[in-house]
């Protein structure tokens, strides 16, 4: 069992992840594109509010702090969040859109194709003036025990708010974990768990062919603001860093994958277990395997610490 002291704020861009299960009917008369027929719809947590439903599922009382729009999925959001009893401090702006990703799938939650609706654009002034106040009592005034901030770069994460972030938490010596997209990753690494996935890696380094390992050296390099990096790198596991040690950790072979919000439980489980006083590579085999569990269910999903000891897979 962790322990319960652990009141975790997490910051960033949440989201819906709606997916539509339909029969694959065949080929459309009408155009070369599946036929489908839909039998259910469900709605589920997604971004930085999947994040807070993975530490909640672990253990941990997350506090999360995000925008919304003031519509029909950002009252579905809240919803959600309710019935999950995560503590939220959504902000609701008429002005942008709730960040939805709508998936459709077979019985089997095979994908068939997915669109988004969202807004990328900075939050206002007035937005970021609201989240700032939130973090002021969030982190300082009511002394977290760690932060997350979880970029899909849908705009909360401004460079004032990021700034703001990392000040509050060297002043009151609270560590700072970041899941970060490549548009930040500079400021972002700020931080004592830096954990970006390959593909950020690679944009940000502007080269997409690069093999994973020299991926890792090049990132490691040239982010050395970062205490600690951990680098999920897909199927080929998952490279860690620290001032006392470095490796790579295998990936657990699935026999079918849905890699869809894997990197929201990594970093939720590196923060459970960086809480429990565990070294860096303790940390990072416990985070990937909480994120093969993830990979084996279907769709966005949370796991507890019980499931992910439980879990038994091939590396």
């Amino acid at each position: 069992m962790i322990k319960k002291s652990q009141n975790i704020v997490v910051v960033g861009d949440s989201m819906l992840d709606a997916y539509v299960i339909a029969e694959i009917l065949g080929v459309s008369p009408e155009a070369p594109v599946p036929l489908c027929r839909q039998l259910n719809e469900e709605n589920r947590l997604g971004g930085a509010a999947n994040v807070a439903m993975n530490l909640n599922s672990m253990g941990a009382r997350p506090h999360l702090i995000s925008v919304s729009g003031d519509d029909l999925h950002g009252k579905i959001l809240l919803d959600l969040l309710k019935t999950k009893g995560i503590k939220a401090d959504i902000i609701k702006d008429s002005k942008r859109p709730t960040s939805l990703k709508t998936r459709l799938v077979d019985t089997s939650y095979k994908q068939q194709f997915r669109w988004d609706r969202e807004s990328t654009q900075p939050v206002s002034p007035a937005i970021e003036k609201k989240l700032l106040d939130i973090l002021d009592k969030s982190i300082t005034k009511r002394k977290s025990d760690a932060v997350i901030i979880q970029d899909y770069n849908k705009g909360v994460l401004t460079k004032k708010l990021i700034k703001a972030i990392q000040k509050k938490c060297r002043q009151n010596k609270i560590p700072l974990l970041v899941d970060p997209k490549h548009d930040h990753f500079e400021l972002l690494s700020d931080c004592d768990i830096f954990k970006p996935n390959l593909k950020e890696c690679r944009s940000y380094l502007k080269e997409t062919g690069l093999r994973s390992d020299s991926v890792c050296k090049k990132i490691s390099e040239q982010l050395k603001a970062s205490k600690s990096m951990v680098i999920t790198l897909g199927d080929k596991g998952l490279f860690y860093k620290d001032q006392d040690s470095r490796g790579k950790i295998p990936a657990y072979k699935l026999k079918a994958a849905d890699v869809s919000g894997a990197g929201d439980t990594v970093i939720a489980a590196l923060a459970i277990s960086m809480l429990e006083g565990q070294d860096l590579r303790t940390m990072a085999e416990f985070a990937n395997k909480a994120g093969a569990l993830s990979c084996s269910k279907d769709g966005v999903s949370s796991v507890s610490v019980k499931e992910i000891r439980r879990f038994k897979a091939n590396k």
